[in-house]
């Protein structure tokens, strides 16, 4: 009885890791090259930050960065390319020149999370509208 109680509570600790493991951030989910491109660097580096782990988010700041000018330089689906994207875009990148110059500087942790989280969340306010549903991933809309 105390083997199968600790199967089953083992079972439900490791479940959501197992499937966040499992969840491909570098696969084309978009359509947009670039797009998967840079969000497959944004979540290298976002899901260890929120974890309180900022090595990644610091060593992968100018990747971060070059990944987001690439983007903008492309030309996305038709259903993507639009005024929105666009400013949204420039937004991010604003955020992300603040990101990468937080690490330059070497400031603490905190101020690396809260750059990589302004540039996180202003990704997540214009893209997600771009992102198809991936198996593992719903892509919510943001609140108005």
């Amino acid at each position: 009885m105390r083997m199968t109680r600790l199967v089953a509570t083992l079972a439900i600790l490791i479940a959501p890791a197992t499937a966040a493991a499992q969840m491909d951030h570098g696969s084309e989910m978009s359509g947009w090259k670039e797009l998967d491109a840079f969000h497959k660097v944004l979540a290298a580096s976002w899901h260890p930050a929120g974890s309180g782990d900022t090595k990644p988010a610091r060593a992968q700041a100018q990747a971060l960065l070059d990944a987001a000018r690439a983007w903008q330089k492309s030309k996305g689906p038709a259903a993507c390319e639009n005024q929105k994207t666009r400013d949204g875009l420039k937004e991010m990148i604003t955020a992300l020149n603040w990101h990468a110059d937080a690490v330059k500087r070497e400031a603490s942790d905190d101020a690396v999370k809260v750059t990589l989280k302004r540039a996180h969340d202003t990704f997540e306010s214009f893209a997600e509208s771009c992102m198809m549903k991936h198996e593992g991933m719903v892509m919510k809309k943001p609140p108005v």
